[in-house]
């Protein structure tokens, strides 16, 4: 151990005095300006790190910090053991000179690495740590590099102090790059003064260091030389502080066109992620399509709408096809539409993930590119079932009773004239049969209306259960009800006529069966009246007026009675207005 010790500290193993060396004020002065260019430019490329998201450009902008650094103190280190003049002839070694800018350079890495993020006090601490020893273990790699007629051993306190100069300073340096990272406006003016100062600290470590732990460097001869030293070649010295600040110009220069290109890129980005936020905002769904219909972009509310998750839609890359019914026919029809230079406006269906299909307004126009061939094609779809609900339900009460739901008068007649054209063109025929409920108006007046609205229920339920699904049924008046038949094979018209009347008994009989009104049962007839469609001339309004003469003439018989049109029903009705 002792021996170790020997080999590397002055213990006073020598009986002579050491040498006395001196510096080159103007080499010792050119090492400072490298080692304050070195760090300023290392303080420049590390707020790229700081600014850049990915990590490979994090990492690739630590490195460049790290080697200008890590050149930094080399070259400083270098240029001040050029201006180290001593009486004997010097020389370096290559391979260890070239070696010794190893620790420096990993010593940057660790200790800038640690700034990158928000470091805490103990982070920091240890990173001027680390930083310090990276400085001291290579210039001592260096000194070991040194060849010459002498033996080198290092006085233990300043080899001490020149350690703690170098990690003391270090770690001033990072507590002030730290505090100045986190001062908020600062301007551009105060933010280079704090760099600057920044890198006069580390300067002053790496060049503290250096000459300290020159003091600490004691040369005993080992014989007498015959060649003393003359100087070294000032061009070299030189020459490395030129190297050392072209890298650091290089570097800047560097940080200055990634700033540029980061800030269009920024820019750029800023764009589209605006553009993106207001297609976002959008409560329409938006999708952008190209010629195989290939869903390109999307918005969230076209995610909501069709039930797909968002980075699905642009990951699959779905085709369009995937979301509307009857596509293929649809897009040739929109597609002719395109290419005609309009652009295409419509309703139709589309599908949501599970299946289901709601109606949207969809509105398609082209997109053309400046520059490029290629086209897009942009879709706003909106959703109408609240629009297509609102109608139905006007429709519905356009067409439809209020009370038992079955359709009303107007509904009717235009089924009516429906069912005559296409009869027209059939071998079969139909019915209007015309009921009425007998001596309602009783029953309103004793039970109340409501149990008389309780009945018309219950007779529009009781019908709906009666007859065939391709009939058609409603409610023309308080109680009176219609039933159109179809379906009923021409032929014979006296068989044609039997045939109605035995459906009507059919239905009539199970009209007349108990109701059940809460708690109370109700027994009721019903009056039926019917034309055939032969006996209207194929007219709705003839029709009705024939069922209804029918209806009439069965009420004027009696309760429960049915009567099917004959001309003399006619007659008489004209007979009586001639009168």
């Amino acid at each position: 151990m002792q021996d170790t010790l020997y080999t590397f500290f002055d213990l006073g193993q020598f009986a002579r005095l050491p040498l006395t060396g001196s510096h080159h004020s103007g080499l010792v002065a050119l090492s400072y300006c490298v080692a304050l260019l070195a760090s300023y430019t290392a303080i420049l490329t590390l707020e790229r790190v700081q600014l850049h998201t990915r990590k490979a450009s994090r990492y690739s902008w630590l490195l460049v910090s790290s080697i200008i650094a890590g050149i930094g103190v080399w070259s400083m280190h270098f240029i001040g053991m050029l201006a180290f003049e001593l009486n004997l002839p010097m020389n370096h070694g290559v391979g260890l000179t070239l070696l010794s800018i190893i620790p420096a350079i990993v010593g940057s890495f660790f200790a800038l690495k640690g700034q990158v993020a928000a470091p805490s006090v103990r982070q920091t601490l240890f990173g001027g740590t680390v930083l310090g020893a990276g400085i001291g273990l290579m210039h001592y790699t260096g000194m070991a590099a040194m060849i010459l007629p002498a033996s080198l051993r290092y006085d233990p306190l300043w080899f001490l102090f020149s350690v703690v100069v170098a990690v003391s300073l270090g770690i001033i340096a990072l507590l002030t790059y730290r505090r100045y990272r986190h001062a908020e406006n600062m301007t551009l003016s105060n933010r280079r003064t704090v760099q600057i100062i920044v890198a006069a600290i580390m300067a002053l470590a790496i060049s503290g260091m250096h000459y300290t732990a020159m003091i600490a460097a004691n040369f005993y001869p080992t014989g007498e030389s015959e060649a003393l030293f003359t100087g070294h070649s000032s061009w070299l010295a030189y020459g490395v502080g030129i190297g050392a600040a072209f890298s650091a110009c290089m570097a800047i220069v560097a940080t200055r066109i990634d700033h540029r290109l980061q800030q269009q890129q920024k820019l750029a980005q800023m764009s589209a992620k605006q553009l993106y936020e207001v297609i976002s905002a959008i409560d329409d769904g938006l999708l952008l399509f190209d010629e195989r219909n290939r869903v390109l972009l999307a918005n969230e509310a076209f995610a909501r709408l069709t039930g797909d998750k968002l980075d699905k839609i642009k990951a699959q890359k779905l085709d369009i096809e995937h979301y509307l019914e009857h596509a293929n026919e649809l897009l040739e029809y929109i597609q002719s539409t395109l290419d005609s230079g309009k652009a295409w406006h419509g309703k139709v269906k589309v599908k949501k993930r599970s299946g289901v299909s709601f109606p949207v307004r969809l509105s398609i126009s082209e997109v053309r590119y400046q520059d490029q061939k290629e086209r897009h094609f942009v879709a706003t779809v909106t959703d109408i079932t609240a629009e297509v609900e609102a109608s139905e339900r006007i429709r519905n009460l356009a067409y439809n009773d209020a009370l038992t739901g079955l359709a009303n008068r107007r509904s009717l007649l235009d089924h009516l004239h429906q069912e005559l054209t296409d009869c027209e063109k059939s071998d079969e025929t139909g019915a209007l049969i015309l009921c009425d409920i007998d001596k309602f108006k009783i029953l309103n007046n004793t039970l109340g209306s409501d149990m008389g609205d309780l009945l018309l229920k219950r007779v529009a339920e009781r019908l709906q259960n009666s007859t065939k699904s391709n009939s058609f049924l409603a409610r023309l008046s308080a109680n009176e009800f219609a039933i159109v038949l179809t379906g009923i094979s021409s032929g014979n018209l006296a068989n044609v006529k039997q045939q109605l009347l035995t459906r009507i008994y059919q239905l009539q009989e199970q009209l007349q069966q108990p109701y059940q009104l809460n708690s109370y049962t109700h027994l009721c007839s019903f009056s039926a009246g019917a034309s055939l469609f032969e006996d209207s001339q194929l007219n709705a309004e003839t029709l009705m007026t024939q069922a209804g003469l029918a209806l009439s003439h069965s009420k004027r018989k009696g309760i429960g009675e049915v009567s099917l049109f004959h001309q003399e029903l006619a007659d008489a009705v004209t007979k009586r207005v001639k009168l």
